[in-house]
């Protein structure tokens, strides 16, 4: 059985879900305002993450390898360096990135050798 996904749904999956796990990870920096003293450099150390997916993402815009290539890393990295014993903290973190990674290959290995025409930038 051949599951048929339509193509803006291919397109553009990956890159507004790996937004919206950016956003959850800013959720995150959070954390700055409870601890007392809240500096600029505090908030900015919080959303680091959150910044670094959002540069992932928008380096993938056009060529998905490099988001199927670093979000896989990026996955394996942080399961290998969770705390052991919080399995539910790698699998928040690290299921949504190997997700994303996923859906970033599937989308370059279904448009590979079509040039940059399919590239969801160029539908606009």
């Amino acid at each position: 059985m051949v599951i048929r996904v339509r193509q803006p749904l291919l397109v553009w999956a990956p890159r507004m879900l790996g937004l919206a796990f950016s956003l959850f990870l800013a959720l995150f920096a959070l954390d700055a305002f409870s601890e007392g003293e809240t500096t600029a450099e505090r908030v900015v150390v919080h959303l680091l993450p959150s910044l670094v997916v959002v540069a992932l993402v928008a380096a993938s815009w056009h060529h998905e390898w490099i988001g199927a290539v670093t979000f896989a890393i990026l996955g394996l990295a942080y399961a290998r360096t969770t705390v052991p014993g919080h399995i539910d903290w790698m699998l928040l973190i690290s299921g949504p990135l190997m997700l994303l990674s996923s859906l970033f290959l599937w989308n370059w290995l279904t448009h590979r050798g079509e040039g940059p025409s399919h590239s969801a930038a160029n539908r606009l």
